[in-house]
């Protein structure tokens, strides 16, 4: 749905599971239930290469943003862990907020962008007409 379909409260609402979303990236790393949608975010490559779990693990810096009914998530992580952490959290902040559907094709957690790899966790990705790259930096 394009924003000039979406009804005026909708802005409302994806800000407010941005908002659900963030307290729940800030508990601390396995503090959240699994989500059946999270393997999607597990998909590329670029997770599969990090560690499973960092030896180290510090405050895990994040940002985490909503423009209509995309959520995008911008993770400096060293693990798979602390990605797969912020996964959980997006996914159970929408949930929270748009509830689950007994059908996957109609769930708030689009499975059809998860599908193309939109959730997938990825040095590089586009974004809103952007191009983010991990290792450079931002392009348009």
């Amino acid at each position: 749905m394009g924003w000039i379909e979406s009804p005026p409260f909708f802005g409302v609402a994806s800000e407010t599971a941005r908002d659900v979303v963030q307290v729940y990236a800030q508990a601390p790393l396995g503090a959240l239930p699994p989500h059946k949608f999270e393997h999607y975010a597990q998909s590329h490559r670029d997770f599969k290469e990090l560690p499973e779990v960092s030896p180290e693990v510090n405050q895990m810096q994040f940002s985490l943003e909503v423009y209509v009914d995309d959520f995008i998530g911008l993770v400096a992580a060293s693990s798979q862990q602390e990605l797969t952490h912020v996964a959980r959290a997006v996914m159970h902040g929408m949930h929270d907020i748009f509830p689950a559907t007994r059908n996957e094709e109609d769930d708030p957690n689009s499975v059809k962008k998860l599908k193309k790899g939109d959730g997938a966790f990825a040095l590089e990705k586009d974004a809103l007409g952007f191009d983010f790259d991990g290792g450079r930096g931002l392009s348009s």
